[in-house]
């Protein structure tokens, strides 16, 4: 581990200087290192030192140092090289780069950064990226000359079926975990095909790497979704139809205009007689019919065909401004009515999209509002360039739909009648604590955060019966100022409550987006001052245990991860009655006294009941509230003893010289500090302590450092629980018995039939106990 830190801490503070040290000094393995070690000694780096855990540039060079010295030593015949020639040699004669900067441009955006068809997916985003439909992802490594091969194939394919597939390609080179372990890609490139996003079974792609063979490959998907039959067979419809001369377009080209007119229009070939019936001038090659309406098409191009058909389409609603006032008042007075979906029209744009959203929603309301005419509108409802989306919902609530919805994305949303999209006075409103509490998404300028809102939508939809607020305000150039009161460099979750803010830290999803809100609602009262700090510290005379997050001031995103894993350790030992949870901010309400100053990092003090004593550790050294709460426990009472072979854990569970009517029993809990479940379950087994403990002896074996105890009781799982019954005046026999944990109230259930006979201390309280019911964990 020192070793380690050294090596990084001359990678960091030397880098200016790095080219001085060699490959083999940069990952600290020696010139006679194997390939194993050589790897070995490499992923340590990377998991310090990878931009994913690291913003800052220093550490990001150190990471392309790294990664350039791995890439070079693992291979023979580079290796071979590089002792021979040196760095620059050894991997230019290789791929030919005519710098260093070019080589890490590569390895950093891969080969589809600047391609306007291909998804770049990176190891965050790509749940994200799937929504519905077809998706082909190309798993690659920019290195990899195959990989580079198939390149120019691929932004062909990507380009021709735009809006039928939709095409990513993830830089396995860059985010090499992600795709060895999660994805399990073991080769270069990997095609993978999802018929319906992730929800499907994959296919992997294992035919020839040329547009022409992914292109057989994708249309042999397209033709058992859609046909584009003989007129024949055609049968009648409420949808237009399109009537195309038989041999005047491509077949393929006819599929994916087929495909893109699912269930807006249907399209068929004809012959040059029925075409002629429907339109007379000769030179026309295709007809769209629609009721006793006819239009021309003279075309045979693929995108003019489809542009010519999507411009004389029956269009939606049109409205204005005083038909949108009245539709929005009607809303907030009948929350019975169901939403509207608003589409933001600009005269010279393609409505394609407009007709497939409609199509794919035919349970939803649909009006147009033409930017062109009402542009005072349009930039009063947040929409500065058209096309656009929005929805009015039930209550009157409005929502900017800012990139081409899902059908999926727009019901949710539709249903989130607590979902706003925030102007600038409003969002100032909530920050200065004018308003109720609500749960924000604050998107600063060109920050990409399309990625979490289904998450955030889904977290308002669940929460909607609370009552709570939840609002998006994603900035432009001009309204920025307001974003980066709250974000900078990334899009940012937050609680406004009152004047508090509460920024979320951790992984974005549903779930956890309603646990960061209901655990500030249920823990109002965490947030202590000074004072009562410097109260609880002087009473040594207290009957409760006190565990209390001390932050520094302008302690930022570090300690807003803090403060929410003590309030989950808050939920977590709620179980425990003589436990209490706290959290001091410093700098945040009244100035800082002598206390405050003299705290300069992230700690936990925990304060004994009963006990002049307090313990001090630097929340970094527990991070997340497992450890935290079993920290606390560990800490916070004397109900639990320590059992080590030093103590001699025999004679002090199973002593022969202690009299018989003063004989107890023993339950121990066996665990190891590698073990998360051991910390999660730990907490239960502290209730029973303190509710038996008067009666009933409990201890701890840790199994890593005492080995020996646990190798001669058999223990090899954990956690496990052991009662250890001594003979007394009822009991004639010394018996051993292994009991199940998984919560207080099945513990409870595991211990009453082998200790309620003990004796008659422990019948009393066993015959207390029994009346509780499973209050503990109805919150957890």
């Amino acid at each position: 581990m020192y070793k380690l830190i050294i090596i990084i801490s001359l990678l960091l503070i030397g880098f200016g200087c790095s080219s001085e040290l060699t490959f083999y000094e940069i990952l600290g393995v020696s010139k006679q290192a194997s390939t194993q070690e050589i790897r070995q000694a490499y992923k340590k780096l990377a998991i310090k030192l990878h931009p994913d855990k690291n913003s800052n540039k220093t550490e990001q060079d150190a990471f392309l140092k790294i990664t350039e010295a791995y890439e070079t030593l693992k291979d023979p015949e580079k290796r071979h090289k590089y002792n021979l020639y040196g760095s620059h040699q050894a991997y230019t004669r290789k791929y030919d780069y005519h710098s260093q900067s070019e080589y890490n441009n590569l390895f950093m955006k891969g080969l589809y950064y600047d391609d306007p068809y291909v998804v770049t997916i990176t190891a965050n985003s790509f749940d994200n990226f799937f929504t519905e439909e077809l998706h082909f992802v190309n798993f690659y490594s920019p290195f990899c000359p195959p990989c580079q091969n198939l390149a120019e194939h691929w932004k062909k394919l990507a380009e021709v079926y735009a809006g039928i597939v939709k095409v990513g390609a993830v830089n396995c080179k860059y985010y090499n975990s992600f795709c060895y372990h999660v994805k399990e890609i073991h080769s270069y490139p990997t095609l993978y095909f999802y018929t319906n996003g992730r929800k499907d079974t994959s296919t992997q792609y294992r035919g020839d790497r040329t547009f022409k063979s992914l292109e057989e490959f994708v249309l042999s998907y397209l033709s058992d979704i859609v046909d584009v039959p003989k007129w024949t067979v055609v049968k009648a419809s409420r949808m237009p139809t399109v009537y195309v001369l038989e041999s005047s377009v491509d077949k393929n080209a006819l599929l994916r205009i087929a495909y893109k007119l699912k269930r807006v229009a249907n399209v068929c070939v004809t012959n040059e007689k029925v075409l002629r019936s429907l339109v007379k001038d000769p030179n026309m090659k295709a007809a769209l019919k629609y009721y006793a309406d006819t239009f021309d098409i003279d075309t045979t191009d693929e995108q003019t065909l489809l542009k010519s058909i999507v411009r004389n389409l029956p269009g939606i609603e049109q409205i204005g401004k005083k038909q949108f006032q009245e539709l929005r008042n009607r809303l907030r007075n009948d929350e019975s009515e169901n939403a509207w979906v608003l589409y933001f029209s600009a005269r010279a744009r393609d409505k394609l999209a407009m007709y497939q959203t409609v199509a794919a929603v035919p349970d939803m309301r649909f009006v147009e509002i033409s930017c062109d005419k009402l542009s005072e509108l349009c930039s009063s409802l947040q929409v500065d360039k058209a096309p656009a989306w929005g929805i009015v919902k039930p209550g009157g609530a409005y929502q900017r739909l800012f990139s081409q919805p899902s059908s999926n994305l727009i019901r949710i949303c539709a249903r989130a009648y607590n979902l706003h999209t925030l102007s600038t006075s409003d969002f100032s409103k909530i920050l200065d604590g004018d308003l109720s509490t609500w749960v924000l998404l604050v998107a600063p300028f060109k920050v990409q955060w399309e990625q979490i809102l289904p998450a955030f939508v889904e977290a308002a939809l669940e929460l909607r019966a609370t009552g709570v607020s939840f609002g998006i305000m994603a900035c432009t150039l001009k309204t920025d100022e307001h974003c980066r009161r709250v974000a900078q460099n990334t899009p940012v979750l937050a609680v406004q409550q009152r004047r508090h803010l509460h920024l979320f830290s951790g992984d974005i999803n549903t779930q956890a987006i309603v646990e960061f809100f209901m655990l500030i609602q249920r823990f109002k009262d965490l947030v202590i001052d000074e004072q009562t700090l410097l109260e609880i510290a002087s009473d040594q005379s207290r009957d409760e245990t006190w565990a209390v997050g001390c932050f520094p001031a302008n302690c930022g995103p570090q300690c807003d991860h803090f403060e929410h894993q003590i309030r989950l350790t808050a939920k977590r030992l709620s179980i425990l009655p003589y436990i209490r949870v706290g959290v001091l901010r410093c700098g945040r309400g009244r100035p800082t006294s002598g206390y405050c100053a003299n705290v300069r990092a992230p700690t936990l003090r925990v304060y004994p009941h009963n006990s002049v004593q307090h313990y001090t550790i630097l929340l970094q050294h527990l991070s997340e509230s497992l450890y935290i709460s079993e920290w606390v426990v560990s800490h916070g009472g004397d109900y639990i003893s320590s059992l080590t072979t030093d103590n001699y854990f025999k004679k002090t569970v199973l002593d022969d010289d202690v009299p018989l009517s003063l004989r107890k029993p023993w339950v121990v809990y066996f665990h190891s500090p590698k073990c998360s479940k051991c910390y999660e379950n730990y907490p239960d087994f502290a209730v029973m302590a303190h509710q038996l403990g008067h009666v009933v002896n409990f201890g701890k074996v840790n199994c890593i450092t005492d080995r020996p105890i646990c190798t001669e009781e058999y223990i090899y799982s954990y956690p496990s629980v052991r009662i250890y019954m001594n003979k007394n005046h009822q009991r004639g026999y010394t018996a051993v018995v292994n009991v199940q944990i998984t919560d207080y109230s099945r513990l409870l259930h595991e211990l009453k039939p082998h200790l309620g006979d003990y004796n008659d201390e422990i019948y009393a309280a066993m015959k207390k106990l029994g009346a509780i019911k499973d209050q503990y964990h109805d919150e957890l």
